[in-house]
C-alpha cells in the first residue's frame, strides 16, 4: 500500500513539473567571436513566440555594455509588447577588453515578464549565458637578408594566418586559412524558425547587420559555408545568414479571404435610406441644391480589403450615382450604391410604394410611403413572404430581393422601385427576424404546463389520502374519548348514534348529533366525579 502510495505521488510531481516546463519561454543568445578592444554583438532570442518580456544584464564580467535595441530601453534594460508575437527579443553591444591573449568572458542575460499566452494572464521567466571570445591581436614580423638581391627573404603575416616564404630565384607559396569554405550553390531558401532574421555583412554574429528578412521572405542563396552560415544575394550585394534560419521548403500560402462586406457607411449628411446593412446593396439619399459633393466613410469588414468611392464629388441637379467597390483581398469585389437626389424635395422624391402588403401581415396600420424600414417576426417553418408591392409612378417598376429561403435569426429583403426611365431608384428594406428560438420556448412553456397540472393533481390525491386518514383517525379517536363506561346500554346509544352521523340519513339529525356530541363531551370533563358516583343511568338520550 505505502509503496502504490509513493508511486503516485511521484507521478503528480512529474505532472506538475511537466506543466511547469512546458508554460517557460527558453531564452537563447549566440557566442560570438571578436577580436581584442572590438564591439561584439549578442542577440537574444526566444525559442517560442512570445507576447511581452523584459531582457535585463544580470552580469557582463570584463565586457563593457554599449547600447541594446528590441523595445524600450532603460540603461541596459529593455522591454516590449508585441500583438502579433515575436521570437527576437534585444540585441546588445558591448567593448571588448584590449588582451594579450585569447580570453573568454560570460554575459547573463535575465528574461522576466515573458508572456506566452496574451489570452492568459501568466508570466515566466527564464535566463541565458552567451560566451564572448576575445581574440588577442596578432603581430606581423618581417626577417631579412640585408642584401639588394634579397635572395633570402622571409615574410610571416599572422593577422590571417598565412605563412608566405619566397625567393628570388625561386618561390613557393603555402596559404593557411581559417576562414570559412563555401560550397557553390544557386537556389530559392525561406526564412523560418524566426519572426525575423539579421543579414550580415560577413559569416558570423560579429560581423555588421544590413537589416533584417521577416519570416517566410524569399532570397537567393549562392554559397553554403562551413561555419554553418549561408551567402546570399542580398539587395544586389554579397551578404550573410544563419542557415539554421533558412530552409528550401516554401511555406505554404495562406488562404486569401474573399471579404468584400461592409462593416460601417456613414455619410456627412443625414438622411441615408435604408438604413446601413452589410447585406443592403443599394441606398437612396437627399440633399439640397447647394451641396457640392458628400463625404462618405465606408470601413471593410476585412482588414486586408480595400474601398474605393466614386461619385460623391461635383454632384448635379437631379439624380446622382455614388459607387462604394469593396476588393476582397483574393480580388472579390462587392459594389454598394448611394443614388444621391440633389434639388426640390417633392420634385425628386416622389418616388416610391403605393401599397405594400402581406399574406398574414397587418400590413396596413404600418406601412407609409415615405417609411422604408420595416421589422417583421416570423415562425420557424417560413421560408418566404407573399409580398404584393405597387409603385405611385406609372410605368416603374419593382424588384424584390431576398425573400427566399430565411435563415434563422436576421434576414433582409429590399424592395427596389425604379423609375420608368431607370434614372431614379428608391429601396425599401424589410428586416426578417426568424426565431426558432420563440417557437421552443412556446413548447417548453407548453411542456411545463402539462407538467404543472400532473403536479397539482398528484398533490390533490394526497390531499385526499390524507384527508381520509386523518377522518378515520379523528373517529376511532372520539369513539375512545367518548365510552363512558356506563354499561352496554350506554355503549350502545352512543354506537347508535355516531352510525347515524357517520351515514348521514338525516342532515337535520345530524346537526343534532354534533351538537349532542359537543355537549356530551363538556358534561363529561365538567362532571366527571359526579359521573363516578352514578353509575347506573337511565336509557335515553342525554344532553
Amino acid at each position: 500500500m505505502k509503496k502504490k502510495i509513493l508511486t503516485g505521488l511521484g507521478i503528480i510531481v512529474l505532472l506538475l513539473l511537466l506543466g511547469t516546463i512546458s508554460s517557460q519561454a527558453r531564452i537563447v543568445t549566440n557566442d560570438p567571436t571578436v577580436e581584442s578592444g572590438g564591439t561584439v554583438t549578442i542577440n537574444v532570442t526566444s525559442q517560442e513566440v512570445v507576447y511581452g518580456y523584459k531582457i535585463s544584464i544580470s552580469s557582463n564580467s570584463g565586457l563593457t555594455f554599449n547600447s541594446v535595441s528590441g523595445g524600450e530601453s532603460n540603461g541596459s534594460t529593455v522591454s516590449n509588447v508585441s500583438l502579433s508575437g515575436t521570437q527576437s527579443l534585444a540585441t546588445y553591444t558591448f567593448k571588448a577588453p584590449e588582451v594579450t591573449q585569447d580570453t573568454t568572458y560570460t554575459v547573463t542575460f535575465l528574461g522576466d515578464g515573458i508572456i506566452l499566452n496574451p489570452e492568459v494572464d501568466e508570466k515566466t521567466s527564464s535566463s541565458a549565458t552567451a560566451t564572448v571570445t576575445v581574440k588577442a591581436k596578432q603581430t606581423s614580423t618581417s626577417t631579412g637578408g640585408g642584401s639588394t638581391t634579397g635572395n633570402n627573404d622571409t615574410q610571416t603575416q599572422t593577422p590571417s594566418n598565412t605563412t608566405n616564404t619566397g625567393n628570388t630565384n625561386a618561390s613557393s607559396n603555402t596559404n593557411t586559412s581559417n576562414e570559412p569554405t563555401f560550397t557553390e550553390t544557386n537556389q530559392t531558401v525561406y526564412v523560418h524558425n524566426t519572426e525575423s532574421v539579421n543579414v550580415r555583412s560577413g559569416p558570423g554574429t560579429s560581423y555588421s547587420s544590413l537589416g533584417r528578412l521577416a519570416k517566410n521572405t524569399a532570397v537567393t542563396r549562392t554559397g553554403v559555408g562551413s561555419n554553418g552560415w549561408s551567402r546570399v544575394s542580398y539587395n544586389g550585394q554579397t551578404a550573410y545568414i544563419s542557415s539554421s534560419y533558412l530552409t528550401t521548403t516554401k511555406p505554404e500560402e495562406e488562404a486569401k479571404s474573399s471579404n468584400a462586406m461592409l462593416s460601417g457607411l456613414t455619410v456627412d449628411v443625414e438622411g441615408l435610406s435604408p438604413e446601413f446593412n452589410k447585406d443592403t446593396d443599394n441606398y437612396t439619399l437627399q440633399v439640397g441644391s447647394g451641396v457640392e459633393a458628400i463625404q462618405i466613410t465606408a470601413t471593410p469588414e476585412d482588414e486586408n480589403a480595400t474601398v474605393q468611392v466614386q461619385g460623391n464629388e461635383n454632384l448635379q441637379e437631379g439624380e446622382n450615382t455614388v459607387t462604394i467597390t469593396v476588393t476582397a483581398e483574393d480580388g472579390t469585389t462587392k459594389v454598394y450604391t448611394i443614388t444621391v437626389n440633389k434639388g426640390n424635395v417633392e420634385q425628386v422624391a416622389s418616388l416610391g410604394l403605393n401599397t405594400l402588403t402581406i399574406a398574414g401581415i397587418d400590413m396596413e396600420e404600418v406601412f407609409s410611403p415615405t417609411t422604408y424600414e420595416y421589422t417583421i417576426e416570423i415562425n420557424e417553418d417560413v421560408t418566404q413572404l407573399d409580398i404584393t408591392a405597387e409603385a405611385n409612378e406609372e410605368g416603374a417598376t419593382v424588384e424584390i430581393v431576398g425573400n427566399q429561403d430565411f435563415q434563422e435569426g436576421e434576414n433582409i429583403v429590399s424592395i427596389i422601385v425604379k423609375s420608368a426611365n431607370g434614372e431614379e431608384t428608391v429601396t425599401y428594406q424589410l428586416t426578417i427576424n426568424k426565431n426558432t428560438a420563440a417557437v421552443a420556448e412556446n413548447s417548453n412553456q407548453t411542456q411545463n404546463l402539462i407538467f404543472i397540472c400532473l403536479f397539482v393533481g398528484i398533490v390533490v390525491v394526497i390531499i385526499i389520502v390524507v384527508s381520509i386518514l386523518l377522518y378515520k383517525r379523528h373517529k376511532k379517536k372520539i369513539e375512545e374519548e367518548y365510552d363512558f363506561g356506563n354499561g352496554e346500554e350506554d355503549n350502545q346509544f352512543y354506537n347508535d348514534n355516531f352510525e347515524n352521523t357517520i351515514e348521514g340519513q338525516d342532515e337535520q339529525e345530524d346537526t343534532v348529533y354534533q351538537n349532542t356530541i359537543q355537549q356530551g363531551y363538556t358534561d363529561v370533563v365538567e362532571d366527571e366525579e359526579e359521573l363516578e358516583e352514578k353509575p347506573k343511568r337511565k336509557k335515553g338520550k342525554h344532553f
